[in-house]
């Protein structure tokens, strides 16, 4: 099993890792595609991020709920 793969079916390592967003700075910079109060991104901007469609970021939702809420995943709404 690849690293990749380890994270995708371990809830646990998946937890490790969870608060390391430095890394994803180093990939590519999160500035300009947060909202104004540099905490939430709009699905559009995750998925550009990660240059997957919306469905796919629908899709992980969907499937992994539980565990992104317990980490503070909010679905906002309102005027963009």
């Amino acid at each position: 099993m690849t690293g990749d793969d380890v994270l995708l079916e371990s809830r646990t390592m998946r937890a490790a890792l969870a608060g390391r967003i430095e890394a994803l700075e180093r990939v590519k910079p999160l500035s300009g595609l947060t909202l104004p109060n540099g905490l939430h991104l709009l699905t559009e901007a995750v998925a550009d991020y990660f240059a997957v469609p919306i469905r796919a970021v629908h899709s992980l939702v969907l499937d992994h709920r539980e565990e992104l809420e317990a980490y503070g995943y909010q679905v906002l709404t309102g005027p963009r």
